[in-house]
């Protein structure tokens, strides 16, 4: 049995890859729940589109061993939809994203004898859309505990990681402490976040995913539009 991500050669040409839990949220899944969450933006009452800066950056390391990825994201937030009757809050904006690193394949045809661990140098630029879904779970004073979800659909510089595709989809999700201040614009979070990026392309060399973690800081200023 493999336990990492890799393709094997197997009998009769076809490809083989074993996905994780995770890595069954794709872009099939992607596709509707945003279109899901802008109807319900546009249909639910009380809600307020608010001009919003809030710059995010995660530092994330990769979760497998085959994937060795190194992820700097930096999170833009330009605008944010606010509800008056829920605890919600979904800001939206752009995302630049800087990996480095490589990935580690098997190759070749195991009944040839010619199968093969294969590293990859995969480093990329990426940047896209970015869309944030935040429920707040509990406040005590200036401060709030978050569970937050976050979607973005990527376009990088390259072919990445090495043998995918220029575009990819990623999720993102953790929980985080924000701290907002009743009086003035201020705001602060630090948070956790579990990363799965991945083109979509289903079964298959094709869409090499991967997946990373690690700390989430932010800082930013709510603005108030004018009554």
């Amino acid at each position: 049995m493999l336990h990492r991500a890799d393709t094997v050669r197997t009998v009769g040409g076809s490809n083989w890859r074993r996905w994780s839990v995770v890595e069954h949220i794709d872009w099939a899944m992607l596709a509707p729940f945003l279109v899901l969450t802008f109807c319900f933006m546009r249909s639910a009452a009380g809600s307020e589109l608010a001009p919003a800066l809030e710059i995010q950056a995660d530092s994330l390391d990769p979760t497998k061993a085959d994937r060795r990825l190194e992820t700097i994201n930096v999170h833009a937030l330009l605008r944010e939809v606010r509800f008056d009757t829920l605890p919600l809050a979904v800001p939206f904006g752009v995302t630049l994203s800087r990996v480095t690193g490589f990935i580690t394949q098997l190759e070749g045809d195991f009944n040839r004898g010619t199968l093969h661990e294969q590293a990859s140098e995969s480093s990329a630029w990426g940047i896209g859309p970015v869309v944030q879904q935040r429920v707040k779970v509990l406040r005590w004073s200036a401060f709030t505990l978050r569970a937050d979800l976050g979607e973005g659909a990527l376009w990088y510089n390259r072919d990445f990681p090495y043998g995918g595709r220029r575009y990819n989809f990623m999720l993102q999700a953790g929980p985080t402490i924000g701290y907002a201040p009743a009086t003035g614009c201020l705001r602060a979070s630090i948070g956790y976040r579990w990363m799965h990026v991945s083109n979509g392309g289903g079964l298959g060399p094709q869409n090499p995913s991967y997946g990373a973690a690690g700390v989430m800081l932010g800082l930013g200023c709510a603005l108030r539009t004018s009554q």
